[in-house]
């Protein structure tokens, strides 16, 4: 072999070492800048935290400025902050739903806040902190008694979640489980109405809150007026007292002031030449019929009638009276300039004891079922020939017992026989006592009675 050509096998020899070299260089450089780019504390994974930081720290300054601006508004009313006031407001200030913001405890200790793709913990010094959304648990919670004034309601409580597991769920308040499926899907009970919370614990130990109101329940009081004031739904219901006293009511609801001027038309009542009655003709008696229920004008705010306004209830067409009382229920202030009436509304309707209030020493403010005694009866006979023997009156009433009712006139002409009319009827706690009727007779044969009045009201249930 000459001396030149194995010099160019040498040569390139050593260039497919060098070769092979760079390529080895090259691909560790690659290596080490993928993994700079995409490693654990990759300039990508960098990049992407400090993106994420910046979310949430946006969302951060957005809720402390909403909390900043509520201050704003209460100090300009000199009052101060509270969690409770957030709690109420600050999905108005985000612009995101009411369940999105969570009050957490009675009384509140923390709120949780669902904003963007990030949880916010806001405590009682108003530090916020942040945690991520991802993997929140998905929860579905079904009430499953929807009628209105239920004495019990069964809360369903379901929970998924796309990574791990739910491992618990619990009530916050201490309810009692009812009915178990399965770990994530539970049923507990309750009879009182509020808030309930319940809190949902996966297989990483993460927990999430999550609550529901309950307002259908019709809970036992110990007075109308303390029914009342739990009302929050319109319409006909049950004031429940006990097992054997209860008040049907129609409730007629206003949230706000409500001002009556005789000119404008109000919700639940019928407005004539600037009287408004109050009810419907289903509160009403019927000839067949008692009167159904106590009307109830409740108003969540203040309450002015104005000069030359007559406020009343709904009465009976057909002269049957009125319903079982009408109560004003105002939680502000009644600025009364005008007329509140219950004339000729007496309820056709058997009386019972109505406890208004509980008063400090135990002792009940009460509407007695039985009033006051109707007036004796009259009679008229043939030595009283062609004369008027007057009726006599019921006794008044006193200690919120209605008055009786007087007993009819007897006038008695010509021949031998009598002409009577009895008692006057008793009051009751719905309507004054109702007057016996009047007999005006030639009796040449026995006597001739008038009907007495009824001792369960209303203006025609006796003649």
């Amino acid at each position: 072999m000459s001396r030149g050509t194995k010099e160019k096998q040498q040569n390139k020899g050593i260039t497919l070492i060098a070769l092979v070299i760079t390529i080895i260089v090259l691909l560790i450089l690659a290596g080490i800048s993928i993994a700079t780019l995409t490693g654990e504390n990759g300039i990508l994974k960098k990049a992407s935290t400090a993106k994420e930081s910046t979310k949430q720290e946006e969302g951060r300054e957005i809720i402390k400025l909403a909390i900043e601006e509520m201050r704003i508004e209460k100090a300009e009313k000199g009052e101060k902050l509270s969690l409770e006031y957030i709690g109420q407001h600050l999905h108005e200030k985000l612009k995101i739903e009411k369940e999105k913001v969570t009050t957490i405890g009675e009384p509140i200790e923390y709120i949780e806040v669902i904003y963007g793709d990030y949880i916010y913990r806001i405590d009682g010094n108003y530090q916020i902190e942040v945690s991520s959304n991802d993997n929140r648990p998905e929860v579905e919670i079904i009430i499953l008694d929807q009628e209105a004034n239920c004495k019990k309601v069964r809360i369903q409580v379901k929970a998924t979640i796309k990574k791990g597991q739910i491992t618990a769920i619990e009530s916050m308040n201490g309810l009692t489980i009812v009915s178990e499926t399965e770990i994530a899907d539970k049923i507990f009970e309750t009879t009182k109405n509020g808030k309930y919370q319940f809190k949902i614990t996966d297989s990483t130990g993460k927990e999430t809150i999550v609550s529901t109101q309950i307002t259908n329940i019709q809970e036992s009081v110990n007075s109308l007026l303390k029914g009342i004031e739990k009302v929050t739904t319109e319409g006909e219901q049950e004031i429940i007292l006990s097992e054997e006293v209860n008040y049907k009511v129609n409730v007629i609801l206003h949230k706000g002031d409500l001002i009556l001027d005789g000119n404008q038309e109000v919700k639940g009542a019928t407005l004539t030449n600037k009287a408004y009655e109050f009810g419907k003709v289903n509160d009403v008696a019927t000839e067949n019929e008692y009167a159904k229920n106590t009307v109830v004008l409740k108003v969540e705010g203040n309450l002015t009638i104005q000069e030359g306004v007559t406020v009343t209830a709904v009465k009976s067409k057909e002269g049957y009276g009125g319903p079982k009382g009408l109560v004003i229920y105002c939680t502000g202030t009644l600025n009364n300039y005008g007329t509140i009436s219950m004339t000729a509304r007496g309820a056709k309707a058997p009386g019972q004891d109505i406890y208004l209030w509980e008063n400090l020493d135990g002792s009940y403010e009460t509407v007695p079922a039985i009033g006051a005694e109707g007036g004796g009866g009259i009679i008229n006979g043939y030595r009283d020939n062609w004369q008027m023997a007057k009726g006599k009156k019921g006794e008044n009433g006193t200690n919120r017992k209605t008055g009786g009712g007087g007993s009819g006139a007897a006038y008695h002409g010509d021949g031998s026989g009598y002409a009577t009319s009895l008692r006057g009827g008793n009051g009751t706690s719905y309507s004054g006592g109702t007057g016996s009727g009047a007999i005006n007779e030639n009796c040449y044969e026995g006597p001739t009675y008038a009907r007495a009045g009824s001792d369960e009201g209303g203006a025609r249930w006796s003649w």
